[in-house]
């Protein structure tokens, strides 16, 4: 559970909406889902966990570093969540196409719609649609974001 609340949190709050959540098959263990607390959902547990992100653009140059950006201090404070932040050195689109060969994609997978991967992983039936994480395990996520994000 916590790694879908981190996945829709820092998805829909830093990260585009072009974001496309690919990692790994669907599963989600049930046994593990947490559905109390007080205060936002996101709060509920804050275990540290690190979550892989790929960013599809050579020229993303943003580097994972709590110890030095105040943003990403934040959201590691707050949240527990560390991110582990790779972008392609050679051909996106070979590197992209290996991982998901290889079934190897990280947790987060950033990357424009209009890619032929968006299809061939969602025929693959191997994306998540945000707004159903949220309603599952964030539901008053959307008490706190914009209706212009809706």
């Amino acid at each position: 559970m916590k790694k879908l609340i981190a996945l829709a949190s820092i998805a829909l709050l830093v990260i585009p909406v072009f974001t496309v959540t690919a990692g790994g098959a669907k599963e989600v263990d049930e046994a593990a889902v947490v559905r109390e607390g007080t205060g936002p959902s996101w709060t509920w547990d804050t275990e540290p966990i690190t979550l892989g992100l790929y960013m599809h653009e050579g020229w993303y140059t943003k580097r994972w570093n709590p110890e030095v950006n105040i943003r990403d201090a934040k959201i590691l404070e707050e949240t527990g969540v560390n991110l582990d932040i790779s972008v392609p050195t050679g051909d996106a689109q070979e590197r992209l196409n290996t991982m998901i060969a290889g079934n190897t994609l990280p947790d987060i997978v950033v990357l424009g719609w209009w890619f032929d991967q968006v299809r061939q992983l969602q025929e693959a039936d191997r994306l998540y649609p945000l707004n159903e994480l949220i309603d599952e395990y964030a539901p008053d996520f959307w008490d706190i974001i914009p209706q212009s994000m809706v």
